[in-house]
C-alpha cells in the first residue's frame, strides 16, 4: 500500500477512510499474507494527523475524526496479516505511530528523514 495524499501524507479524514477501507479489504483476501506500508510523496513517509481536521469544526466533525483516528490504529495493531513499514522518508507524529503499529519497520537511510513523536518535545502525552 502507499501513501497518496499529497504534499505530506497527512492523516485527512478522507484518507483515514480510504485506508481503513483497503486494510479491510485486504484482511478479507485471504490470499493475502502481508502488506507493505509505504509513501508515494517524496521524502514524506507521513506528517501524521491533519491538523486541519481538529481546528474550526463542530463537534460532530471531531467525534467522526477521532473515532476513525483509533479504528484506524486498532485495525493496524490488531491485523492478522504481518505488516511492514517501509519509510522512505520524514515521520514524524502520527506518521511515527503508523509505522510503530506495524509488525516491522525499515527507514531509508537518509540523514534528512526523521523519525518520532514530537508531541513530547511540545509536552503533549501520545495516547495509549
Amino acid at each position: 500500500m502507499k501513501l497518496r495524499n499529497p504534499p505530506v501524507n497527512s492523516l485527512s479524514l478522507e484518507c483515514l477512510t480510504e485506508f481503513t477501507i483497503s486494510l479491510e479489504k485486504l484482511e478479507n483476501d485471504k490470499s493475502i499474507r502481508g502488506v507493505i506500508l509505504t509513501s508515494e510523496c517524496p521524502g514524506i513517509f507521513s506528517a501524521g494527523l491533519d491538523l486541519l481536521e481538529m481546528y474550526g469544526r463542530n463537534p460532530a466533525h471531531y467525534a467522526e475524526y477521532w473515532k476513525n483516528v483509533q479504528e484506524l490504529w486498532l485495525r493496524l495493531y490488531t491485523s492478522n496479516m504481518i505488516l511492514v513499514s517501509a519509510i522512505n522518508g520524514a515521520s514524524p507524529a502520527g506518521g511515527c505511530l503508523l509505522a510503530l503499529c506495524c509488525d516491522y519497520r525499515v527507514m531509508a537511510d537518509n540523514p534528512k528523514y526523521t523519525i518520532g513523536l514530537n508531541e513530547s518535545l511540545l509536552g503533549i502525552v501520545a495516547p495509549f
